[in-house]
């Protein structure tokens, strides 16, 4: 999820560090970030549509959308 939405960092404040694919563990509080309130407030929820939700695995996974 580290690029779902293009302005990401700009409301996620953080001093998360990665290393072969994993986050380390770090001295902050909680998951160790932050939300940027007035930045987040520039950017409403907004619902998105599933598409291709009929095309499903065994186990009722969406694998196409």
């Amino acid at each position: 999820m580290l690029a779902d939405v293009p302005w990401r960092w700009e409301v996620v404040e953080h001093s998360l560090e990665a290393k072969n694919g994993f986050w380390l563990p770090n001295e902050a509080p909680g998951l160790g970030i932050e939300v940027n309130e007035t930045a987040a407030a520039k950017h409403p929820f907004k619902q998105e549509a599933l598409h291709a939700t009929t095309i499903r695995a065994h186990d009722g996974a969406i694998l196409d959308w």
